[in-house]
Order: structure tokens, then C-alpha cells, then sequence
């Protein structure tokens, strides 16, 4: 299920879905990460149990998905909250009331990028930051993250886990959410 690399040090981050997909990401974040690639034809519960599986060694990682792989971190998050540290989610919400519920129950904090260019809709960030009013939400302009922009991508989830704000605001705040809050930063701090 790891991508085959060696581990020099304790991965910080877990990149989840497609582990080649996020080989450019991983380079220009320069921390410690691994990548999974996922089971195929198996349940979300059998994913996020084989997923905590290979983390359940460690310390707490911040998961990093895009696809089944944001599903698969939600899913981690409710079954083995222990093993999370945040969330970070690359143009995919919850595609089920179940995993809404456990996103929206979750201590983890969270993360949304969103590709400017063909990404998420703005209803469904909307929906996003109405149901997750803590997360923090940045869009990177591209119409794949993954693929096309990892540079900003690697800056903005190196960011997140320092549990530091973007210095140059560029979040993406659909009209329903234009207020001010506090993301939660308190699990993101220490190492």
C-alpha cells in the first residue's frame, strides 16, 4: 500500500489516492510524508481501517486527500481520531450524510483547498463552510491542484501544518460565509 520509498524519518504527513499523483507535492513540501495508494472494491470502513492499519505505528499524522482519498481521511478521523492530526482535503467534501457527520464531529482540524479552475462549485464550498465553520479554506489557482499547481499546493499544506494563517489572505469565502472566525490551530502546533 506505500508508495516503496524508505523512510529516513517519521512521515508528518500522509498523502492518500494515487501515491504517484502526489510525488511533485511531496518534493516541493520538503517534510517527511509518504504516500498510499488505496485498495480498490472495498467499503470506506475497510479503506480507513487498512489506512489506520499502516499509520497505527506512529504518531498522529495530517492526512492529506484528494478524491477517495479525502473520503478515506474523514473516514480515519471518526474510526481512529488518535491517529489525525488535521485534515487536509483537495477538492472533495464529504459524498455521504455519514461522513459529513463524522467531519463535523471531528477535533481534527481541517483544511480545504479548493482548484480555482474546474474544482469544487461555490455551493459546494459553501456548504463546506457552513457545515465545518472552523476549516480553514484557500484556493489555488488551477483547474487540478494535484497536478497542475503542487507548488502551491506544498506551500499551502506546509502552512497548515505549522498551524500558522497565510500570510498573503487569498481564502476562498463564498458570500454565505463572509465573517470573521478563528480556525482551530491548537493540534497543529506542537511536533
Amino acid at each position: 500500500m506505500t508508495d516503496g520509498v524508505a523512510l529516513l524519518a517519521r512521515p508528518e504527513f500522509t498523502f492518500l489516492h494515487e501515491a504517484r499523483a502526489w510525488d511533485a507535492t511531496v518534493r516541493r513540501l520538503d517534510r517527511p510524508a509518504v504516500s498510499l495508494d488505496l485498495p480498490g472494491g472495498r467499503s470506506a470502513r475497510a479503506v480507513a481501517a487498512a489506512v489506520a492499519g499502516v499509520l497505527a505505528d506512529g504518531a498522529p499524522q495530517i492526512l492529506v486527500g484528494h478524491g477517495r482519498g479525502g473520503a478515506a481521511a474523514i473516514a480515519v478521523a471518526r474510526l481512529r481520531p488518535d491517529l489525525v492530526r488535521a485534515l487536509v482535503l483537495v477538492d472533495v467534501t464529504p459524498d455521504s450524510e455519514d461522513l459529513w457527520a463524522a467531519l463535523e464531529r471531528s477535533a481534527a482540524p481541517t483544511l480545504l483547498i479548493r482548484a480555482k479552475r474546474g474544482g469544487l462549485s461555490e455551493m459546494a464550498v459553501a456548504e463546506f463552510a457552513e457545515r465545518v465553520p472552523a476549516a480553514w479554506i484557500f484556493g489555488v489557482d488551477a483547474a487540478d491542484a494535484v497536478r497542475e499547481n503542487p507548488a502551491e499546493l506544498a506551500r499551502l499544506i506546509g502552512m497548515f501544518g505549522e498551524g500558522r494563517p497565510d500570510p498573503v489572505p487569498q481564502v476562498v469565502t463564498p458570500a454565505a460565509r463572509r465573517r470573521p472566525h478563528q480556525p482551530h490551530r491548537s493540534a497543529c502546533r506542537g511536533r
